[in-house]
């Protein structure tokens, strides 16, 4: 007796059925990515500021000398306030958290003053090193004019402008202000940095609850970065030019000038002629 025979494969009921479900799954994880990759990058953030300031404190007391973490729109720069260079070589302003426009940072220290509006590091760079293009000599900077917090020969902590904000709002959920306070658009979390005047620091990241609004000229980080580039070419071929027209009129006086000497010859033989003839 033969065997009533199965369809082989599936109907289309089946298939819609778990084409539904999987678009319903990734709708529901789709939010969960989103948030897992702006995590990852309020951690980045995070993790560099607290090894400047790990750097700089332990710098501080092995040398027994001051070092400073300064603040730039893009991030912050450890410098070494007695040979006024930067000892740090891993930062790149191009590619550094704070860079974009999806994230910034604000200094409770210092009345929540927004990173844009700070200076930005390459421009800030270019000024400095004019007149120190000597080869292979490294180059110094000032950093007086930036905000920075400066640690001591004992590793404590130092505001160079600004004010310590006090430890105890640090323990609220979420806090109100901290010395550091990171932020990303669209984001339901911020991250809280501690500074503390004995030197050591803490950091958390709290739920927010709505996310906080950006603060003016965000939106213009990656436009200025992209663009720098071109403005130092610009710069470049502009004192070419500059050097070109210096060149030119030197050449032009240059020619000038034999031309005075080649007419003063010619009315002096012109002088000796008549004083001959009158003889």
């Amino acid at each position: 007796m033969k065997r009533p025979c199965t369809p082989l494969g599936f109907t289309l009921i089946e298939l819609m059925v778990v084409i539904a479900i999987i678009v319903l799954a990734a709708g529901l994880m789709t939010p969960t990515i989103t948030d897992f990759f702006k995590g990852r990058q309020l951690e980045s953030i995070r993790s560099q500021f607290g090894s400047a300031f790990s750097s700089a404190r332990l710098k501080a007391v092995a040398q027994g000398a001051e070092v400073s973490v300064v603040f730039f729109r893009e991030g912050v720069r450890v410098y070494d306030e007695r040979t006024k260079t930067f000892v740090d070589e891993s930062f790149n302003p191009e590619t550094a958290p704070a860079a974009g426009d999806s994230v910034w940072f604000e200094l409770g220290f210092l009345e929540r003053k927004p990173n844009t509006e700070l200076r930005p590091y390459r421009s800030w760079e270019k000024l400095q090193r004019r007149g120190q293009e000597d080869a292979g000599k490294e180059p110094v900077y000032d950093v007086r004019a930036l905000p920075r917090i400066t640690y001591l020969r004992d590793g404590s902590l130092r505001f160079s402008g600004g004010t310590d904000v006090p430890s105890s709002t640090y323990e609220d959920k979420p806090p109100e202000i901290a010395d550091i306070m990171i932020f990303q658009k669209q984001h339901t979390t911020g991250c809280y940095i501690d500074l503390r005047l004995p030197g050591q620091f803490r950091s958390k990241i709290e739920p927010i609850g709505k996310p906080r609004k950006p603060p003016e000229g965000l939106s213009t980080l990656t436009r200025v970065v992209a663009e720098f580039g071109d403005s130092e070419e610009e710069d470049d071929d502009e004192e070419d030019d500059e050097e070109d027209d210096e060149e030119d009129d030197e050449e032009d006086d240059e020619e000038d000038d034999e031309e005075d000497d080649e007419e003063e010859y010619e009315d002096d033989e012109e002088e000796g002629d008549d004083y001959e003839e009158e003889e």
